[in-house]
């Protein structure tokens, strides 16, 4: 798993697993989802075969990093990108304060600091949310408010990390 997909809601999760999976299947890549509603037997499958992208709540990641069954985050041992969805929904709270936890938990172990990417359309003060979200290593990217007021169109990029590929 290279990407971590982190949204508030099991229902965006959902939504969103179809949309994403049609796109890193353009780029040879595979997604998988895993929230509460997720049955043992896909489960097994996840950790058998580790998707490139996994879409999850910050609840389901605290299980991921700290249950003996999945190795006690072993699993997200190669997360190089985490995108949080709807940061307003975390931002300072309970629950965005565990999140930011699990996040710098995860990333405590890593040689390199994971990039970290944060989505929404309704932030007031994007740069308060820049300071809150960014990692306190030494060896982390800077974070950069990427807004436009009044943009009307959508843009959508993709891209391809080599060595994130299945080796065949």
């Amino acid at each position: 798993i290279a990407l971590l997909y982190v949204a508030p809601l099991r229902a965006l999760i959902n939504d969103q697993a179809r949309r994403v999976a049609k796109i890193v299947e353009e780029c040879s890549l595979r997604s998988a989802w895993w929230h509460g509603d997720l049955p043992p037997n896909e489960r097994r499958k996840i950790v058998q075969r580790p998707p490139h992208a996994l879409l999850t709540t910050p609840e389901s990641l605290e299980v991921l990093l700290s249950s003996d069954g999945y190795g006690h985050g072993a699993l997200l041992g190669n997360v190089r990108y985490v995108l949080i969805d709807e940061i307003h929904a975390f931002a300072a709270s309970d629950r965005g304060a565990q999140l930011m936890s699990r996040l710098a938990r995860l990333e405590a172990g890593k040689r390199v600091a994971m990039t970290r990417v944060a989505l929404s359309a309704t932030v007031g003060a994007p740069e308060a949310i820049v300071t809150w979200m960014s990692s306190r290593r030494a060896d982390a990217a800077t974070v950069s408010v990427i807004a436009e007021s009044g943009m009307k169109g959508r843009r959508l990029g993709v891209g391809v990390v080599p060595e994130i590929r299945d080796a065949k």
